[in-house]
């Protein structure tokens, strides 16, 4: 199942334990639905976390009702469920849940339902609904709610994990997701579950082995290259790989080694600038290291001022996070 994603403004911006949103910041998003009759809602597909988040309908403040809000009394197969545990009993008050998102926040009340991506692959899980949302930041994103891609011990509990969910009904073929992201205006960018789409491969497949159990889809770096040139600055970091995200962040002294050897006066004097190199080992390679790298137009933006030094140690500085990393890939 192929699901197209479009660039809209508001990506999530990380910090070690919490979450950020920024209105500079982009992101891809795609149409799921939940409930039967379905619901559609606009979501990011999120690698750094782990549930379905979408606003609920006893939601009334504007940064709900300004969206699209799920109705649990609309659905056929909605029930509601403890946050903790089972379907809520008729005299039974459902607890809630909180999620922190570090300038704001969302409480909500947790069921389960029918959850599409796309027309056929369907799954009953957990999700929650919110009843209140902080309008800073939710009011003024262009998607409605966020749905968690991350390894399942980020999820409240395998249930509220959707691709645990498709994998145990037998509604994916493979236990697989992968992102294509659009470089030409005419091309679409899409999130495929089940099966990659090779036709879209810019080169051969390379593989690395998850680091770690914090649930990220985390990878160990043997260091930061600067064209050809290992910088010694992050022997044996680890980086999340992170979709929801418009930037790469990392620890103080890691931002700011690369802000000073990345100082320009200027964007238009990009084409100076070295290459951005993450070296990786490859899995089941034996050890050999496969060198990924981003050209300046990749890692600079000409809205934000990037390529100010001032400006990029100030930014980079407001997304100091402690080990692991974040490398983002929203543009």
């Amino acid at each position: 199942v192929a699901i197209e994603l479009k660039k809209r403004r508001g990506g999530l911006k990380r910090r070690f334990g919490s979450t950020v949103l920024t209105q500079t910041d982009m992101a891809y998003t795609g149409k799921v639905t939940v409930g039967n009759p379905p619901q559609e809602f606009e979501v990011i597909f999120d690698t750094g976390s782990g549930n379905l988040i979408v606003p609920g309908v006893n939601c009334t403040v504007s940064a709900c009702t300004q969206h699209r809000r799920f109705d649990d009394a609309q659905s056929k197969t909605s029930h509601a469920h403890h946050c903790d545990g089972g379907e809520v009993g008729s005299n039974e008050v459902p607890n809630d849940l909180v999620v922190t998102f570090g300038t704001g926040e969302v409480r909500g009340h947790c069921f389960r339902d029918r959850v599409c991506l796309g027309e056929k692959m369907c799954a009953p899980a957990k999700f929650i609904s919110s009843f209140e949302e902080s309008n800073d930041p939710f009011e003024w994103v262009s998607f409605d709610g966020i749905l968690g891609l991350g390894l399942d011990s980020l999820a409240q509990s395998h249930d509220f994990s959707i691709m645990q969910r498709l994998e145990r009904g037998d509604s994916i073929k493979s236990p697989l997701f992968a992102f294509f992201f659009a470089r030409a205006k005419e091309e679409k960018s899409q999130i495929t579950f089940g099966d990659i789409q090779k036709d879209k491969l810019g080169s051969k497949m390379y593989w690395f082995k998850v680091s770690g159990k914090a649930g990220y889809w985390q990878v160990e770096i043997q260091d930061i290259f600067l064209d050809d040139k290992a910088q010694n600055i992050c022997k044996g970091c680890h980086v999340a790989i992170d979709t929801g995200s418009s930037e790469i962040a990392g620890p103080q002294h890691v931002i700011d080694h690369l802000a000073d050897k990345l100082s320009i006066k200027n964007c238009k004097e990009r084409a100076k600038l070295p290459k951005l190199g993450f070296a990786i080992k490859e899995h089941g390679s034996g050890g050999k290291t496969k060198l990924l790298s981003l050209s300046p137009e990749h890692y600079t933006h000409d809205q934000l001022l990037f390529c100010q030094i001032d400006k990029l140690k100030e930014f980079w500085r407001a997304s100091d996070i402690r080990p692991p990393g974040f490398a983002g890939r929203s543009q």
